[in-house]
């Protein structure tokens, strides 16, 4: 099983998978940056924090998968360096997530949602049956 993980490091897919892994940092590091500089409560804000929202538990989890891969693979350094950047993501993501952004309140806006529509038949039928 490891000798499939060691061929798996050497593949040019997974060396797809690490391009795309440091773009996607890239990409969330710029985030980061622009939410540190931009004004509590502005649109700019909100925005950057949802997609720091979105973006971090997925690249956490990318970078904990390639730690595994490199860990599996005897590749030691790489795989704590890569652990190492899951666990600061994972850090910020959660400290992020009391902040104001589109995921915020968004599973008691569906439950409301769905409420209303089953409520809406409730009421047809009972001021039938009434």
């Amino acid at each position: 099983m490891l000798e499939f993980w060691a061929q798996f490091r050497e593949s040019p897919l997974w060396t797809g998978i690490t391009w795309a892994m440091v773009l996607s940092y890239l990409v969330y590091f710029t985030l980061l940056v622009t939410y540190r500089m931009s004004v509590r409560g502005t649109r700019r804000s909100y925005m950057t924090a949802s997609m720091l929202n979105a973006l971090g538990l997925s690249l956490a989890s990318a970078y904990l998968f390639a730690a595994a891969i490199n860990m599996a693979g005897a590749r030691l350094f790489t795989g704590t360096f890569n652990a190492i950047i899951a666990y600061f993501i994972l850090r910020y993501w959660l400290t992020i997530k009391d902040e104001d952004n589109w995921w915020k309140g968004r599973g008691t806006k569906i439950r409301r949602w769905i409420r209303s529509l089953s409520a809406g038949t409730k009421t047809v039928a009972a001021g039938a049956a009434g």
